[in-house]
């Protein structure tokens, strides 16, 4: 048996602790990299949700916008009606007025 003579640790034993070092290394590498994983998972997830509220938020705002533009123009096409119904009563009233 080769012994160190600074450490008195034998060859073989250093290198059985150096591969034992070396498997808890690995061990810790694969779980902080499932940990990353995990926690791009779970923003994406977030991510997905915030952006179906925006989208319900849209939706709702293109509905509102439709039943305003369809009131706007039924006001629109009013208003030449109401108007030229107010000029002739007004001429009316002119001409009542005068005679």
């Amino acid at each position: 048996m080769n012994q160190d003579s600074n450490t008195g640790m034998s060859i073989e034993m250093f290198m059985n602790r150096m591969d034992l070092l070396e498997l808890k290394l690995d061990q810790v590498e694969r779980k902080l990299s499932n940990k990353a994983d995990d926690v791009v998972n779970i923003q994406l997830l977030q991510h997905r949700r915030e952006l179906e509220e925006i989208y319900s938020t849209v939706e709702k705002i293109e509905g509102h916008l439709k039943i305003i533009d369809a009131e706007l123009s039924q006001l629109t096409q009013a208003m030449p009606e109401k108007q030229s119904m107010q000029k002739n009563h007004r001429s009316r009233r002119v001409k009542a007025v005068l005679t």
